[in-house]
């Protein structure tokens, strides 16, 4: 197996894994397609020009693949967003309900003239 294949080889486990994350066990599998990753990077790295045939058609399939699974880790990448702007949400709201007029102790007491 050349390192173009390995490469692809990775690139679809790295698909596979992103796939089938979900909230439960979603930092278990980020630690997994990152290490594949580096791997992926390392090889990446040993890519030496010229190409056979048969590298160039696997590195056509790679591309391709790569698109797929940058979108999978873009999902990923939305996902924890989403659950982070959930939490803030979440911080927020419980501090307005311990302390409701917090916002209006900051107004209190204000007098602007306006006849000038």
């Amino acid at each position: 197996m050349n390192t173009v294949e390995k490469c692809l080889d990775l690139t679809e486990k790295i698909v596979e894994l992103a796939q089938k994350v979900t909230e439960a066990n979603r930092d278990q599998s980020i630690e997994e397609i990152e290490t594949l990753l580096e791997q992926r990077l390392e090889l990446l790295s040993l890519l030496q020009k010229p190409y056979s045939e048969e590298e160039q058609m696997t590195g056509k399939r790679l591309l391709i693949r790569n698109q797929v699974m940058e979108q999978s880790l873009m999902n990923i990448k939305t996902e924890i967003r989403k659950d982070l702007q959930m939490l803030e949400k979440k911080k927020q709201t419980a501090t307005r309900y311990h302390n409701p007029y917090a916002s209006a102790e900051e107004l209190d007491g204000a007098f602007y003239d306006k006849r000038r």
